[in-house]
C-alpha cells in the first residue's frame, strides 16, 4: 500500500504543477481509494475530507481562485464564459455499453438528419442530460459526439459564469445563452449540478434559486443550432425540474468485468496476454476508465525508459487482498514469467505476501 501511495502522491504533485485537472481528479480518486480501504479512524476520517473536498472542487464551488481577479471596473467579456475546442476523440476510442452506444447514434442520426425531422415538425435531440461518477467519460463522450458530427465542442467555463458578485450570475448566463445560440456546436455544461444545483437545499440563497429560475428559461426555450450536452456526477444535487427541461437522459456507469478487460488491453496497447488480463480485471472492480488509462500510461512509460515489465507494473499498484488461492498462485507465476528475474521477497513486496507465503504458494 505504502508504495502505490508513494507513487500517487509524485503523480497529484506532477498534475496540480502541470495544470491538469484531468489527471489531477483521476490521481485523488486513486488516493482517496487506497486510504479508505484502511479501515482505522484516522483514515476514513481522511478518505471522506478528501471525498468532500474533490466533490466541491468538481461542483465549481472552489471558483473564487477564478473569480477573485474579475473586477466591475473590468468585466469579463461574453466569449470569455466558454472556449472553443476542436475534438480528437472518436467514438472508437471509448469503450462503451450497448445501451450507451444505441442512445450515442440516436443523437448523432437526430441531428444529421434534423432537415428531415423538421418537415414532419418533429424536434430533434437538442439537450442531453448524462449522469455518471468521476472519470466515467462523460466529458470525452461529449467530445466523441462532436467529432462525429464533424462541429467544434464549445466548453462553458461554469466558474466564470459565477462571478464574484453573485449578482452577476443570472446576466453572465443569459449573454453566455445569446452567444452560443447561433453556433453549429456541441456545447458542453461540464459539472452542470454546479449551476443547476436543488433550489431547497438547506444552504440555498436567494440568489443561486433566481439563478435556477433563470437556466430553466433558457433550456425551455432553447432554439439554438448547437447540441446542449450537460454532465453531472451527482444527479441527486440536481433540481428536480431540470430533468424535463431535456430530451435525453443518460447514464455513465463504472464498466463491468468484460468492458474493463477491453480499457486495459486498449491503454496498454495490447501488450498484456489474457490470463494477465483478467487477473488485474478482477483487482479493478470498481474502477473507472479514467483511472485505468492513468495507471495504464504510467506502466508504458515504465516498459518504454526502464524495459519494467508492464504487468509488474500495473501489478505493484494494485490491492490483491480478496482474490482466491488459485488466483493469487496464477498470478505470481504471471509476474515470474513476465520477469524471471524477480526474487520471492520482491513478488512478496507487489502483492503484499511474505516471502514464505509466496514459497508456498509456488510450490503447491
Amino acid at each position: 500500500m505504502a508504495t502505490s501511495l508513494y507513487t500517487l502522491i509524485t503523480q497529484l504533485v506532477n498534475a496540480h504543477f502541470t495544470d491538469d485537472n484531468a489527471s489531477f481528479e483521476s490521481v485523488l480518486l486513486s488516493i482517496i481509494r487506497v486510504v479508505s480501504a484502511d479501515t482505522s479512524k484516522i483514515a476514513q476520517k481522511n478518505a471522506h475530507e478528501m471525498a468532500h473536498l474533490l466533490k466541491e472542487h468538481q461542483a465549481g464551488m472552489s471558483a473564487t481562485m477564478y473569480t477573485r481577479s474579475v473586477s466591475r471596473e473590468m468585466p469579463v467579456s461574453d466569449e470569455e464564459f466558454y472556449q472553443v475546442v476542436s475534438p480528437k476523440t472518436r467514438l472508437d476510442d471509448l469503450v462503451l455499453s450497448a445501451e450507451v452506444m444505441d442512445q450515442v447514434q440516436s443523437i448523432i442520426l437526430s441531428r444529421k438528419k434534423i432537415d428531415i425531422l423538421m418537415t414532419q415538425k418533429i424536434p430533434a435531440i437538442s439537450k442531453v442530460l448524462i449522469n455518471g461518477k468521476p472519470g466515467t467519460g462523460k466529458s470525452s463522450l461529449a467530445a466523441a459526439i462532436a467529432n462525429s458530427l464533424q462541429v467544434p465542442l464549445l466548453v462553458i467555463k461554469l466558474p466564470l459564469l459565477f462571478s464574484s458578485y453573485l449578482g452577476d450570475s443570472g446576466r453572465n448566463m443569459l449573454n453566455t445563452f445569446k452567444q452560443i445560440e447561433m453556433q453549429k456546436a456541441v456545447i458542453l455544461f461540464d459539472e452542470f449540478d454546479s449551476i443547476a444545483t436543488n433550489r431547497n437545499g438547506r444552504n440555498d440563497i436567494g440568489e443561486i434559486r433566481r439563478v435556477v429560475n433563470t437556466l430553466l428559461t433558457l433550456l425551455d426555450n432553447w432554439q439554438g443550432r448547437g447540441l446542449i450536452i450537460a454532465t453531472t456526477n451527482n444527479s441527486n444535487d440536481l433540481d428536480d425540474a431540470i430533468w424535463r427541461r431535456f430530451d435525453m437522459s443518460m447514464s455513465m456507469t463504472l464498466p463491468p468485468y468484460e468492458e474493463r478487460l477491453q480499457l486495459w488491453q486498449r491503454y496498454t496497447q495490447s501488450k498484456l496476454t489474457r490470463p494477465q488480463l483478467e487477473l488485474i480485471g478482477q483487482a479493478t472492480p470498481d474502477w473507472a476508465p479514467a483511472e485505468i488509462k492513468l495507471l495504464a500510461e504510467q506502466a508504458l512509460r515504465e516498459y518504454v525508459l526502464k524495459q519494467k515489465p508492464i504487468f509488474g507494473s500495473i501489478s505493484s499498484q494494485l490491492s490483491w487482498n480478496n482474490i482466491s488461492r488459485s488466483d493469487r498462485k496464477e498470478l505470481l507465476m504471471q509476474l515470474r514469467d513476465a520477469n524471471p528475474e524477480l526474487s520471492t521477497r520482491e513478488l512478496g513486496e507487489i502483492v503484499g505476501l511474505s516471502k514464505s507465503t509466496v514459497q508456498r504458494d509456488l510450490n503447491n
